[in-house]
């Protein structure tokens, strides 16, 4: 019924970035500890912590091999929200970037 596709490495990457920086935790049965903590969206900017934000997401990049590096870019605030900007590089050296509402 053309209800499942797959994907080839460029367009498999890109959406396994995607969903790394969106899960959360509690979210993956069989790892329950990966993703951002729960308690923090939609909280207060000024309750963040932005080091524990960035460390949760961090992690959940280095239990995959197919990621070589992981940097955050920027961290800003536009009106009521809070951006981080983030880079990817895998090991065959492609780039992803993308901006996160926290």
């Amino acid at each position: 019924n053309n209800d499942l596709a797959t994907v080839l490495y460029e367009n498999a990457m890109s959406q396994s970035f995607e969903i790394k920086i969106n899960v959360q935790k509690n979210s993956i049965p069989e790892f329950p500890g990966y993703g951002v903590n729960n308690e923090m969206i939609g909280s207060n900017v000024a309750t963040i912590s932005y080091p524990t934000l960035f460390r949760d997401m961090l992690n959940l990049f280095k239990q995959d091999a197919r990621w070589r590096e992981v940097n955050l870019l920027d961290l800003y605030r536009d009106k009521d929200s809070v951006f981080m900007k983030f880079e990817a590089k895998s090991i065959l050296k492609n780039v992803f970037v993308t901006n996160v509402n926290v």
